[in-house]
């Protein structure tokens, strides 16, 4: 059982370091196409609804990325018994 939500957190954070790269992505588009609208209205607003639904995609993945590395390091913490003492410390 642990290992499969091992893989689960794994997966969570390479699909959402992907979609990271995709959202970036979306930005670089949408800036070139504002860049390039001269004055049209049709491309201003595909620009602005593409760099806002690409800034919400990125936040979404960096949630997901940030909330899979927590878990997998916390149940990795409590599989291993870790104590939270510093290393190389001798008591």
């Amino acid at each position: 059982m642990s290992s499969r939500r091992n893989a689960r957190s794994t997966i969570a954070i390479m699909l959402s370091s992907i979609g990271f790269f995709l959202a970036l992505a979306g930005i670089i588009l949408s800036a070139i196409a504002l860049k390039f609208a001269n004055g049209q209205q049709a491309m201003l607003q595909a620009g602005a609804i593409g760099l806002v639904s690409s800034i919400v995609v990125m936040l979404a993945c960096i949630a997901i990325f940030v909330i899979a590395v927590i878990t997998l390091a916390m149940r990795l913490r409590r599989e291993r018994g870790w104590t939270g003492r510093a290393f190389g410390r001798i008591r």
